[in-house]
């Protein structure tokens, strides 16, 4: 078997499409070409420790999955509708669900609850573009690929 060089699969993360929907049709996908940051995708689970009393080494067993602190950052742009509706929905604090999709082919499918949004920090002398920031809770996280 021939071993695979890193360049044949690696792929740099430029190129992720991110979308959501909130209504009936899942077929309705809306994309927001503004968003800048997504954090981590996917689930993890917790240890729960669960010593019995006559054993000298701690003992574990997997926890239930906890909903993953999210933080959407987009480059601020107030005439863009698909960043204006989103923030609408995050004032509301709707659930909806979202699509990742990376240039590798894997897709992430989550429900995220959001949490209104706010700016930054803004303050003088940086070059960065204003940004806004929305925060979020996923509660369900699904993988497939294309």
């Amino acid at each position: 078997m021939t071993e695979k060089v890193v360049s044949e699969y690696a792929v740099l993360p430029n190129g992720t499409i991110t979308e959501f929907f909130t209504g009936p049709d899942p077929t309705d996908w809306t994309e927001l070409t503004t968003i800048e940051g997504i954090g981590q995708l996917g689930e993890v689970t917790g240890f729960s420790e669960n010593t019995p009393l006559h054993s000298t080494r701690k003992q574990y067993i997997t926890d239930l999955k906890d909903s993953d602190d999210k933080s959407l950052v987009f480059i601020d742009d107030p005439a863009d509708k698909a960043q204006t509706d989103f923030l609408a929905l995050a004032v509301l604090n709707s659930t909806v669900k979202m699509r990742i999709t990376l240039p590798n082919k894997r897709i992430n499918t989550c429900d995220l609850v959001l949490a209104g949004w706010r700016t930054e920090d803004i303050k003088s002398g940086d070059s960065k573009a204003i940004r806004i920031v929305v925060p979020a809770k996923q509660n369900s996280s699904e993988w497939s690929t294309k």
